[in-house]
């Protein structure tokens, strides 16, 4: 692993919007999803999610001054966890990052700013042909419950 960097956590704001739109297209373009990239929707749907704090959170990850990563936290409730919990609905981190430890230290600040929040889970979804990331993961505590995340698009008619 490369030595460390300093990073900082900054609570995302709607001037970011064009930052983390750009990396969320080399996100997708790294772990596509089943639907075409929509940077348009992205964009939108960053500013609606900025727009309602009981949403969740998005912080962008900075280092030797510039925008290197970003984490979207979302709440939801659950019965099962027993109250408040959060996805890290979306980690990146830039290639040239990576190996750093930001990605190790953005799920430790997720962690500690969601028990500050009452959060009682955090929970997230990787790819499961991304080893490396499962290994960060572990790493910090996740772990499978043997249970599949199931997806029903709600399109509009």
């Amino acid at each position: 692993m490369s030595e460390e960097i300093q990073i900082a956590f900054q609570l995302g704001r709607l001037g970011h919007r064009d930052v983390v739109a750009a990396m969320m297209r080399a996100f997708e373009l790294e772990d596509p999803n089943k639907r075409p990239f929509d940077e348009q929707g992205r964009r939108s749907s960053y500013s609606r999610f900025l727009d309602e704090p009981a949403n969740g959170r998005i912080w962008l990850f900075e280092a030797d001054q510039k925008f290197v990563g970003y984490m979207v936290l979302a709440f939801v409730f659950s019965f099962e966890y027993g109250g408040r919990n959060a996805f890290i609905d979306e980690i990146y981190v830039v290639p040239e990052y990576r190996g750093r430890g930001i990605g190790s230290r953005a799920l430790q600040f997720a962690e500690t700013t969601a028990r500050a929040g009452g959060i009682v889970a955090l929970h997230l979804e990787v790819s499961r042909n991304n080893s490396s990331a499962h290994k960060l993961y572990r790493r910090a505590g996740f772990s499978d419950h043997d249970r599949y995340l199931l997806t029903k698009w709600l399109e509009e008619e």
